[in-house]
């Protein structure tokens, strides 16, 4: 008879990287205009992520304005002050960054991922982003078109339809009655 014994293998490495995110390696940061930063150091990664929550989502739209948080999302990479969309996205591509910005129901998010040596260079540019939006007239006619084409093809999709109408009489009188999209 042969018995096997099994030995664990206890890696300080593998332990450091298979750990889950917890409040001892979480670090909470407020800045002077009350915005909360957490961050948390992987020191066996060469990249960075970023992510952030903005209270703007569809639950704010007014009534004549349905779908306004969805589509200013989509516009802020269209151009800022300082940068046109093509330089927007020739400096994302120089340092092989993504950056996005979206919009939900109760929030509007960003992220975006880099190599942490190029970090300010993300970070530069979500702030350009977020503070210095120019939403140049040809892209936001772009936008309109994109939108009122899938509009167009959300209202012959019957699972669609059915989910909308699902929407309007459960939450009769409450903002999650409307689409995000408007």
């Amino acid at each position: 008879m042969i018995i096997e014994k099994s030995v664990e293998f206890k890696s300080p490495f593998y332990e450091k990287v298979q750990s889950i995110p917890g409040a001892d390696d979480i670090h909470r940061h407020i800045l002077s205009n009350g915005i909360t930063v957490l961050s948390r150091e992987n020191r066996y990664s060469s990249s960075v992520f970023i992510s952030g929550i903005l209270p703007a989502g569809s639950l704010y739209d007014s009534e004549d304005k349905l779908g306004l948080s969805d589509f200013t999302s989509a516009a802020l990479m269209r151009g800022t002050q300082n940068k046109n969309f093509l330089d927007i996205y020739r400096d994302l591509e120089s340092i092989g960054a993504s950056l996005g910005v979206g919009s939900g129901t109760h929030s509007a998010t960003f992220n975006g991922r880099a190599l942490s040596e190029d970090l300010e260079i993300l970070l530069s540019l979500l702030a350009d982003i977020l503070r210095y939006p120019i939403f140049p007239e040809n892209y936001l006619e772009q936008l309109r078109t994109q939108l009122l084409t899938s509009l167009s093809i959300r209202s012959q999709e019957t699972g669609e339809m059915a989910a909308l109408l699902f929407d309007q009489v459960v939450y009769k009188d409450h903002p999650y009655r409307h689409p995000e999209e408007g």
